[in-house]
């Protein structure tokens, strides 16, 4: 294990996870006891529910804009006359 690659994951872990939730993980064991795989798995993971999150976004803002422009389309005039 390379004490440098899991110092990095475990800061980028702990700056990404503090982005995400306002604060610092406090995993339930010491740092030095995950392993650099499981370091690999869980800054993965947390990527994967980024990219999920960013996705679903997307296309609920799509959606609304959709909505918007439906609703802001004027419908073709007509008369009374016409309904009749």
């Amino acid at each position: 294990m390379s004490h440098s690659e899991h110092s990095q994951l475990q800061y980028l872990i702990s700056d990404t996870y503090k982005d995400l939730h306002g604060v610092r993980p406090s995993p339930r064991r010491d740092w030095s006891d995950f392993t650099v795989a499981e370091l690999r798995e869980w800054y993965a993971d947390m990527h994967h529910r980024i990219d999920a999150s960013i996705e679903r976004e997307q296309r609920e803002q799509s959606a609304h804009e959709a909505a918007v422009r439906e609703a802001m389309t004027p419908s073709p005039a007509f008369t009374l006359a016409e309904l009749l």
